[in-house]
């Protein structure tokens, strides 16, 4: 999910949660919206660099979240960060 507003279209409608966490906006969001059902891995996160040791525990989080809503086991990719760019402007 991206938030950022420099993105959107001149007539696009933009809902700010200034004050709450992702694992809260990713909860409210998959109560209304499904993931999508005709491809396998509906979920992507961007793999850490190599050589990146920073701690992920939120990618659990996420997997948790995603869990109460959809029945599949979560079935994530992780893409470098040039494909998780390239797909998160074009999904297809």
């Amino acid at each position: 999910m991206e938030f950022s507003d420099t993105h959107c279209g001149a007539n696009s409608h933009i809902i700010r949660m200034d004050g709450h966490g992702v694992c809260e906006i990713l909860d409210a969001v998959l109560q209304l919206f499904p993931l999508d059902t005709y491809t396998e891995r509906p979920v992507s996160i961007m793999e850490k660099v190599p050589g990146d040791t920073v701690a992920t525990p939120i990618w659990d989080e996420f997997k948790n979240i995603v869990a109460k809503y959809d029945s599949r086991k979560m079935q994530s990719e992780a893409l470098n960060a040039l494909l998780f760019m390239r797909k998160r402007r074009s999904p297809t």
